[in-house]
C-alpha cells in the first residue's frame, strides 16, 4: 500500500451552505483529487467507483481540506484506490467522504511513477490541486484572478498550519505575480512554502516534466 496527498487546499465561502459543505464543492474536490492522481501516476481511466459521504458541520471558513490517497494491489492487474475527503479544523480532524475506484494496472508500475512523492524538499507543502481548462485565456495562460485565488488559498493554508493551536489566523496577503504560458490545460497544480522566508513557489508539473517559478 502507498499513501500520499492528491488533494490539499481550505474552505472557502462559496464551499459552505448551511454550515454544510456543498455536494458541488465535494464532487469537485473529488474530480481534481482523481485528474492530479491520473497525471502523476499515469493511468487512463477508472472502474467500479464508489462514494460513500457523511454530514460534517463546518464551525469556519479557512479550515483546511484535503484528500489523502491510498493505492493497494488486487492483483497483478489491477489496482484498488481509496481517496479520503478530510476536513481540518485546528488539531481536530473529521472524515466527510471516500471515493474508491479501480484502475487496470500494474502495480508495481504506478509505485515506480510515485518517486516524485519521495523527493526531500526544504518547503511545506500548502496546496495541491489542477489547473482546470475555464482557468485559462486562448493563448495557454493562467487568467490572474486563480493565480491570486491559488496563492491566497496557499498563504492560509501556510499560516494556518504555523498558528493552528493559536487563537488567530491570517485573512489577508500580498502577492505578485508574472504569467506563465502552459503547454496544455490540464496541469497538476502545487505551492510550496518556505518555512523561514514564507515565499511562494508555484510548481507546473506533469508526469516527464516540472516548471517552478519562485515568488
Amino acid at each position: 500500500m502507498f499513501n500520499f496527498t492528491s488533494f490539499k487546499s481550505i474552505i472557502s465561502k462559496d464551499d459552505i451552505s448551511n454550515n454544510i459543505i456543498k455536494l458541488s464543492s465535494i464532487e469537485r474536490i473529488f474530480e481534481d483529487s482523481y485528474v492530479f492522481c491520473q497525471k502523476v501516476l499515469g493511468f487512463k481511466s477508472a472502474n467500479n467507483a464508489n462514494t460513500s459521504l457523511k454530514t460534517v458541520r463546518i464551525n469556519s471558513i479557512n479550515d483546511e481540506i484535503y484528500i489523502n490517497t491510498k493505492i493497494s494491489k488486487i492483483n497483478n492487474k489491477k489496482v484498488k484506490f481509496e481517496n479520503i475527503l478530510m476536513v481540518s479544523s485546528g488539531t481536530k480532524e473529521s472524515k466527510i467522504g471516500v471515493r474508491v475506484f479501480e484502475v487496470n494496472k500494474d502495480f508495481e508500475t504506478l509505485v515506480k511513477n510515485t518517486k516524485v512523492f519521495n523527493q526531500k524538499l526544504n518547503f511545506f507543502s500548502s496546496y495541491k490541486g489542477i489547473v482546470r481548462t475555464e482557468e485559462c485565456d486562448q493563448m495557454y495562460h493562467m487568467n490572474v484572478q486563480f493565480y491570486f485565488d491559488k496563492h491566497s488559498k496557499a498563504l492560509k493554508k501556510f499560516t494556518n498550519h504555523i498558528f493552528k493551536n493559536k487563537l488567530f489566523k491570517i485573512l489577508n496577503g500580498l502577492i505578485f505575480l508574472n504569467f506563465i504560458k502552459l503547454k496544455s490545460f490540464t496541469k497538476v497544480f502545487c505551492f510550496f512554502c518556505n518555512k523561514l522566508s514564507i515565499a511562494l513557489k508555484i510548481c507546473f508539473a506533469s508526469l516527464s516534466n516540472a516548471i517552478s517559478v519562485s515568488k
